[in-house]
């Protein structure tokens, strides 16, 4: 059994890490700029805003954004090991480009800087008004990769120079940047792209930050009210737990008691409509019921005697009342049907497999054997039937739970429950990434957890996994 145990948790460990893995790529996908979410706006595009600049290279810096992201990255030769240092993300975009273009780093590093400096020099010499268009030319020329358009531009901050005898110190300036940029042409390394490169950075890197914080409930603060996600997710995640919690147990129970009922009386009439209810109702979906019962149960529109319960939420102002009983039917009353909306979807399938697998068990010759020494059917129930009927159910479940985690998502929205499946649609709308790929993290986490710990009790339960485990 122990063998079983640690074979499972040595397969639960790289999942944990793979999955992470594919999570925080997916985050480095998401729009927009981590820096500017926080709060943070400079107008990077203007070099006069040094300040901000400034702060923004030690936002950047504080969020770990300048270091690999991570353990390693397979890339071209032409590529530099520290891109990632670039602050500007629309630079750093620029700059892959003319890479791809022309393979040369050393060159195009070299005429970036020369456009650097030939604006900090027009920045120190000359007044705003002198230097408006040409500045702005200039801001262009950085955020260009294709080379017509580049032409374009140089030729233009050629003619402003000329036309302008204030502007005419800047020749030589002009003439060295003009000439890098040659150079990125007439020595371009091409062949450089298709030359694989491995570079290894070591722990320090975005990824490794990343995952050592989630692993200890520190997901950052949220982009919009810059908020600990932590605490965001603390306050949404006892409504998800209270409302998937309640609905596992009830769809579970209901199931067993439902598939042993259904496969005693097989073939009779009360077995027949038990099914084709729950098939009925698992081919509606839970969002177009979830309205209609809130259109029809929670308002007045077709009757004050259908007004029964409350519209949204997990309570109401009744729950700060001092009465125990008062407060206990106030929380039953909202959860009556967002319960039932997460409890039928997987009834009829979890009733199905529980049927099935009771018929296969009262047709084993054990069962017959029991019934001719005279067994009444209660013990056969409690000690055979039952038991045996269970093993399988186990499997289901690894399915089932995170299906009515998920389900719980959209009967959040309907009904307005401040939970994990409402904060994630809130936070999608409200471009929080941050908030998203954590919770996303932890619905994965969850979910794997929930496969384990069943696989250890399918273990625990049944003899027959401890023997083949045993035999491998």
């Amino acid at each position: 059994m122990l063998l079983y145990i640690i074979k499972r948790i040595c397969w639960f460990i790289p999942t944990i890490f793979l999955v992470s893995v594919l999570i925080f790529f997916l985050s480095k996908l998401a729009p927009g700029d981590p820096v500017t979410l926080l709060g943070l706006t400079p107008d990077i595009q203007r070099m006069e805003h040094i300040d901000i600049e400034k702060m923004y290279r030690q936002q950047y810096q504080k969020l770990g954004l300048d270091k690999p992201i991570f353990y390693f990255t397979v890339q071209s030769y032409a590529f530099p090991d520290t891109l990632y240092k670039f602050t500007n993300k629309s630079k750093r975009e620029i700059l892959i480009k003319l890479i791809n273009n022309f393979g040369n780093w050393t060159e195009i590093a070299a005429y970036q800087s020369n456009i650097e400096n030939f604006i900090k020099k027009i920045n120190i010499n000359f007044s705003k008004s002198q230097i408006k268009k040409l500045n702005r030319s200039c801001i262009d020329l950085i955020y260009t990769a294709k080379p017509n358009k580049i032409e374009e531009i140089l030729l233009q901050i050629r003619q402003v120079i000329q036309k302008d005898s204030v502007l005419n110190i800047l020749n030589s300036d002009y003439k060295i940047l003009s000439k890098s940029y040659h150079s990125v042409i007439n020595q371009s390394t091409k062949y450089k792209l298709f030359i694989p490169k491995i570079s290894l950075h070591g722990f320090d890197n975005q990824f490794h930050n990343w995952i050592s914080n989630m692993l200890v409930g520190d997901f950052g603060y949220s982009y919009t009210d810059r908020r600990p996600a932590s605490d965001k997710i603390k306050d949404a995640i006892q409504q998800s737990l209270i409302l998937n919690g309640i609905a596992f147990v009830l769809s579970f129970g209901l199931a067993l008691f439902l598939g042993i009922y259904t496969a005693v009386h097989r073939g009779k009439k009360r077995d027949k409509w038990i099914m084709n209810i729950l098939y009925a109702l698992y081919a509606l979906p839970a969002f177009w019921i979830g309205t209609l019962l809130i259109v029809f149960f929670t308002t007045d529109t077709y009757g004050e005697w259908l007004d029964l319960f409350p519209t949204y939420g997990l309570s109401s102002r009744l729950s700060n009342d001092p009465s125990f009983f008062i407060r206990a039917w106030d929380r039953i009353i909202h959860l009556v049907l967002p319960i039932f909306c997460l409890v039928y979807p997987p009834l009829a399938y979890l009733t199905k497999q529980m049927r099935e697998s009771t018929i296969n068990i009262l047709s084993q010759e054990y069962i017959k054997t029991a019934k001719a020494k005279g067994l009444g059917n209660k013990k056969i129930m409690k000690k055979h039937i039952f038991k045996n009927a269970f093993y399988p159910m186990l499997t289901v479940l690894g399915i089932t739970i995170p299906g009515i985690v998920l389900g719980s998502v959209v009967i959040e929205q309907i009904f307005t429950i401040s939970g994990m499946g409402l904060l994630i649609i809130q936070s999608i709308l409200n471009s929080d990434w941050l908030v998203v790929f954590a919770i996303t993290w932890l619905y994965a986490i969850i979910s794997l957890l929930i496969k384990l710990i069943i696989d250890i009790a399918y273990g625990l339960l049944d003899p027959r996994v401890n023997l083949k485990s045993s035999n491998i």
